[in-house]
């Protein structure tokens, strides 16, 4: 009857509308964890340029000691002499 297959339509459309509001709300998960990726990515990148940055100032730091070093030995074989 047409009842029948309206009915058996309406049926359908709520499964595909039901299967449609599922797949929107994976995209919307997704999308909450990508942009937690990405925030975290961009802490890490941060992190290591602070790292990076802290390593080039011991550097220098122990170059300006290795300096020292050899200025302080070079006056101390001045003295022995």
């Amino acid at each position: 009857t047409v009842a029948g297959a309206i009915g058996n339509i309406k049926q359908s459309m709520d499964t595909v509308s039901s299967s449609v509001a599922g797949v929107a709300s994976a995209i919307e998960e997704q999308n909450a964890v990508t942009t937690e990726i990405s925030r975290n990515m961009q802490t890490a990148a941060s992190a290591v340029s602070s790292v990076d940055t802290n390593i080039k100032s011991i550097a220098n730091a122990i170059a300006l000691v290795d300096t020292a070093t050899q200025q302080v030995q070079g006056d101390m074989a001045d003295l022995v002499r």
